[in-house]
């Protein structure tokens, strides 16, 4: 996955991205009923966050996450970051108009 149409503004991010139908991780989550898995969602996040800091991120902790809607294979999303500093940021991943994951997270 790659991120596209990147923007920045004073004290945020946001990109978009496309999740392929042929994701690895919709073979084991689930067979019968593909969902993008919540674990996929963080790793969104601090690939982001590792791109605006050019440096690997690695997640220290996460609080206030939310996982409110399912994410099917070939959805197109928008990740919205804010509230950075140089060790945590906030989070929210849509799908068209509807909220998908929110969240808190802290790196190093």
């Amino acid at each position: 996955m790659s991120f596209t149409e990147i923007s920045q503004d004073e004290n945020s991010y946001q990109a978009r991205l496309h999740i392929a139908v042929d994701h690895p991780c919709f073979d084991g989550h689930f067979p019968q009923y593909q969902i993008f898995p919540a674990v996929a969602q963080i790793d969104i996040v601090l690939d982001l966050l590792s791109l605006i800091f050019r440096r690997t991120c690695q997640v220290q902790a996460i609080s206030k996450a939310k996982f409110t809607t399912p994410i099917f294979p070939g959805s197109t999303l928008v990740i919205k970051l804010s509230e950075i500093t140089d060790h945590s940021a906030c989070w929210a991943l849509h799908q068209q108009e509807t909220l998908c994951s929110s969240g808190k997270i802290v790196f190093e």
